[in-house]
């Protein structure tokens, strides 16, 4: 299997302009996973001029929606052919076991064949605005996008972003996180072999305090999407405003899961280890438990089982898998230990595991803490990890105050069998997705996005399309006269 890999620039394989290079390792097994190119300023540079050139002089933007969707129809189709290689990388590189990320290919497909069926929906109005004049708008896609995209899910958070874009006519320079570029080289090289044409679509490796910075201040960039947390979501906005550039931010989540006391305990309690999933690297997953007194116990303890049977290793069919750093479980274990310090009752989990065979790699094991305040960094900040918390009430309205409490509007979820209560919450709750006896489920039809500091604008969807196009207005006079 390869270890090393390129840029993409320009059509091309290249190294980075310094030379320099630099090293992932498996966080579970501590091996060498890949060797990349560490990018720089001069890199995005040549980047950011092969998507300017090819955007202001080559084909793509100026081709029909029908032409790009085939080219992303062919995209699919590859990506469903390599599916066991892009789970075997993601794997990989990110630390999540193959079992649990075997389903990568197919959703991703799933999304990519979605935009290349609305890459053919740009659509716009047209109007009498006399009476021989009309007037129309005209979608046009936004220019040159910086893609910034995170660790968790690379491949994923990659192509809806991407996916859309492309079906926009846009062209882009796309930064993988520096710990996960394996399935982001890879795909920009199925784009070339799909017939994508060069330098639509460029790749640039490295740190993100430099490539990234680098993107975001670049004047031949016109839109930056980026997923990642709120805090460097804020620092993207501030730098992007400097050349009012177009941003789309998908940032960081402390979802609440509502379950009344008419809800099937046994259910909700499935749907809350979701939790745990990715060893809790996820910005939606459903990391408070806000449960009505009268079954807190039954559903706390079903949870703490369920989360106690999950088995952390490096192994295939493992459940779980170490976090992606010792940095990231060092600030993990802040959290949890911050809340003991402040009396919480830690039920289970919250410490460092050893698992056989693994290289004293960042495990923790799915981790549920109880009496926790309600002003507790650890239930209004987003730990990234494993972590569940538990609130208890007695009145809906307490549950959707407490729901709405803090910062974040990422997603929301209620677990009842009462309609009239399911459907007042997801109307009160502030929050871009709310999910109703269910968790998680996305498809590439329905957009996803926050409020507050959850981010800024959507993806997926046709919502996802019009957030990388311009909207042009032509007014036409017939007869050819002034007036």
């Amino acid at each position: 299997m390869r270890t090393t890999w390129p840029m993409v620039v320009g059509g091309r394989e290249v190294e980075s302009v310094s030379g320099e290079t630099y090293e992932r390792r498996n966080p579970g097994t501590g091996e060498v996973v890949g060797t990349f190119p560490r990018g720089d300023a001069a890199d995005v540079e040549l980047a950011v001029e092969a998507a300017r050139e090819t955007f202001d002089e080559g084909p793509w933007p100026r081709m029909s929606g029908a032409a790009r969707g085939t080219i992303l129809h062919s995209l699919a189709e590859r990506l469903r052919g390599r599916a066991s290689d892009y789970a075997r990388l993601e794997s990989r590189q990110v630390g999540i076991p193959f079992g649990q990320i075997t389903w990568l290919n197919s959703y991703c497909s799933d999304v990519v064949d979605f935009y290349a069926g609305a890459a053919r929906m740009a659509f716009g109005r047209s109007l009498s605005t006399t009476e021989a004049g009309m007037g129309v708008t005209l979608p046009e896609p936004v220019g040159v996008a910086a893609v910034i995209t995170p660790w968790n899910f690379p491949l994923v958070l990659t192509i809806w972003k991407v996916a859309a874009a492309l079906a926009a006519g846009c062209t882009m320079v796309v930064k993988p996180a520096s710990q996960t570029p394996i399935t982001i080289v890879e795909l920009a090289l199925d784009l070339l072999e799909a017939g994508l044409p060069p330098g639509v679509l460029n790749v640039v490796t490295g740190p993100g305090s430099v490539v990234g910075e680098a993107l975001v201040a670049h004047p031949g960039v016109d839109k930056v999407a980026f997923t990642g947390s709120t805090e460097t979501g804020k620092r993207v906005m501030e730098g992007a405003a400097r050349t009012l550039k177009r941003v789309s931010l998908e940032l960081g989540g402390k979802s609440p899961m509502i379950v009344l006391a008419d809800a099937d305990p046994g259910a909700a309690s499935d749907a809350l280890l979701e939790c745990f999933y990715n060893s809790g690297q996820q910005c939606n997953v459903p990391s408070r438990l806000v449960v009505a007194k009268d079954i807190s116990d039954e559903v706390v303890d079903m949870v703490v089982s369920k989360a106690e049977r999950k088995r952390l290793g490096t192994d295939d069919d493992a459940d779980l898998g170490p976090l992606v750093d010792d940095a990231q479980f060092d600030r993990v274990s802040a959290f949890v230990e911050g809340a003991r310090a402040e009396g919480a009752n830690i039920l289970t989990g919250g410490e460092r595991v050893t698992v056989t065979g693994a290289a004293d790699g960042p495990f923790m094991a799915p981790t549920v803490i109880d009496d926790v305040r309600d002003d507790s960094p650890i239930v209004r900040e987003e730990v990234f990890g494993p972590v569940l918390v538990v609130q208890r009430f007695g009145q809906l309205d307490e549950a959707i105050r407490l729901g709405n409490s803090g910062d974040f509007g990422l997603a929301a979820g209620i677990f009842t069998d009462n309609l009239d209560a399911a459907l007042l919450a997801a109307k009160r709750l502030r929050a871009g997705t709310v999910w109703i006896n269910t968790w998680n489920k996305t498809f590439p039809e329905l957009p996803t996005g926050g409020f507050k500091a959850s981010g800024v604008g959507r993806e997926l969807g046709l919502e996802g399309l019009s957030a990388y196009l311009e909207v042009k207005t032509i007014q036409f006079n017939p007869s050819g006269k002034v007036g």
